[in-house]
């Protein structure tokens, strides 16, 4: 995560699903609730690319109502944001984007203090029951350079082996079936009392495609499910006239919800 990303249209797609799962979108019902722990992969803005850059989907034009109408509240939420340079994740913490018990870890990360600072992030969120793990480009167990920019399954399962659930960030990667066979891989390497977990992934379309891995434990399955089904019947799940995909469909498993 890099803070030149807030407000983005991947920033939208992100914290759109966050708030359907923690259950801030609806008045939830007793035992509905899960309080939400995001931990940032927060590292400094980088400037090869323009990664960041795609706002136009908060300006007026004929696109504006495909968005708009999922979650009026977040995208005004965002525009404010974007049109004031307000673009750091102080602003989402403080911005009520999120529900107001959710717990936030935002320190910078290097190679030389990931093990401190994830010690840290694990503390901050002890309290939570759902885990937001959001790294610039996803899950690698093997990465060599810029450790920084990935989580591992090793410090996956440190959340899974006290009992939070998870919903991971990973970008998209030019390979065949790479959602399904990193969704098998979550199922192997975080097992729960020796059993695989139930894991969906949710597939977001717009301008850069990306994937949202979420891991459930047994006493969380059924909520979530029911929160993931009540998200693509929302507008985030519907066909759109102007694209081929919703905004978000369901990547894994491959059957219908």
């Amino acid at each position: 995560m890099q803070n030149r990303y807030v407000g983005d249209i991947g920033d939208f797609g992100k914290y759109g699903l966050l708030r359907y799962l923690s259950g801030l979108n609806h008045a939830p019902e007793p035992g509905k609730f899960l309080r939400l722990g995001v931990v940032w992969y927060l590292v400094k803005n980088e400037r090869h690319n323009n990664d960041g850059g795609h706002t136009g989907y908060l300006n007026d034009s004929p696109d504006r109502k495909e968005y708009r109408e999922c979650d009026e509240c977040l995208y005004d939420t965002l525009k404010r944001l974007v049109s004031s340079n307000n673009r750091n994740v102080l602003a989402v913490k403080q911005g009520g984007i999120l529900h107001p018990e959710t717990v936030f870890y935002e320190e910078f990360l290097f190679n030389h203090n990931r093990q401190e600072w994830f010690k840290e992030a694990l503390k901050v969120t002890s309290g939570a029951e759902l885990i937001f793990v959001d790294p610039d480009n996803g899950i690698n167990n093997n990465a060599k350079r810029k450790k920084y920019k990935h989580t591992t399954t090793a410090e996956l399962r440190r959340f899974i082996d006290r009992g939070q659930s998870l919903v991971i960030y990973h970008h998209s990667i030019r390979a065949t079936n790479w959602i399904a066979d990193k969704a098998e891989e979550l199922k192997r390497e975080l097992l729960i009392a020796e059993r695989q977990p139930q894991v969906w992934a949710l597939r977001w379309h717009r301008t850069q495609s990306r994937a949202y891995f979420i891991v459930a434990q047994p006493k969380h399955q059924g909520l979530l499910e029911a929160k993931i089904k009540r998200f693509l019947n929302s507008p985030w799940g519907k066909q759109r006239r102007r694209w081929d995909d919703p905004h978000y469909t369901l990547a894994y498993p491959p059957e219908e919800l």
